[in-house]
């Protein structure tokens, strides 16, 4: 089940490139454009928290160390959503998503010095075949 799921949330986030390409193609500025989905995605978060706690948003293991990684998250989420808007208005959607393939890559990175996670010969492996696939399928001939 967790695969499933793991696998919906993917689909559904590969589906944001093509929805955010047609919007901001549009004419919709990129900071318009991050803004109304923000505060849309803030609502709906606000409002699952609540169905999920009894008609009360839950904020009970909010820390100090977990605001600021909550900030820092905000921060890079703004960064990357803003350079999302100006580069897909002039790349394929099926080239930005193939150079999305890194995401695994930099957050096992990022888990092994953050959050002591393993990094296996396996995952070494396997990002040097996704970075040959990577040259391969971007790559000019």
């Amino acid at each position: 089940m967790i695969y499933f799921l793991a696998f919906l949330g993917v689909s559904l986030s590969a589906s944001l490139s093509v929805i955010g390409k047609k919007v901001l193609t549009s004419g919709v500025d990129g900071f318009t454009y991050i803004g109304i989905t923000t505060a849309i995605l803030s609502v709906l978060a606000f409002f699952g928290s609540a169905l999920s706690f009894g008609g009360k948003i839950n904020l009970s293991g909010v820390t100090n160390v977990s605001m600021g990684w909550m900030l820092v998250m905000a921060i890079i989420n703004f960064i990357a959503f803003y350079i999302y808007t100006i580069v897909i208005k002039d790349m394929a959607v099926t080239q930005y998503e193939i150079i999305s393939i890194v995401t695994p890559i930099i957050a096992a990175f990022l888990a092994y010095f953050l959050l002591n996670e393993a990094i296996l010969f396996k995952h070494i492996l396997g990002a040097t075949i996704v970075g040959a696939g990577l040259y391969v399928a971007l790559h000019k001939s």
